[in-house]
């Protein structure tokens, strides 16, 4: 099963989305003001720098729940911002 280009096998994208928010998680744990940016009751839609087929996914993603009402958050990682971030996600990556 392949997703919106045809690119990337959903098992990746599950997998490296899993990561990425996973570690952005534990980011927020060590800075509670990445939280802070985040408006109440939207949904999260993580921008990778560093992973350009999963950041135009979830750029997709985020953008069908907007035509859907819904109050989605795009917002855009850098990596390098945060080391842990690049080490986990470089590791699902490879």
């Amino acid at each position: 099963m392949t997703t919106h280009a045809g690119t990337i096998k959903q098992h990746d994208i599950v997998e490296r989305h899993a990561a990425l928010f996973a570690a952005f998680s534990r980011a927020c744990l060590t800075d509670p003001s990445l939280l802070a940016r985040i408006p109440h009751e939207s949904e999260l839609a993580l921008v990778p720098d560093d992973d350009l087929e999963l950041a135009a996914y979830n750029i997709a993603q985020g953008k069908r729940g907007v035509d859907a009402g819904r109050n989605v958050f795009f917002h855009h990682v850098r990596i390098a911002d945060f080391p842990e971030l690049r080490e986990e996600v470089s590791a699902q990556a490879h």
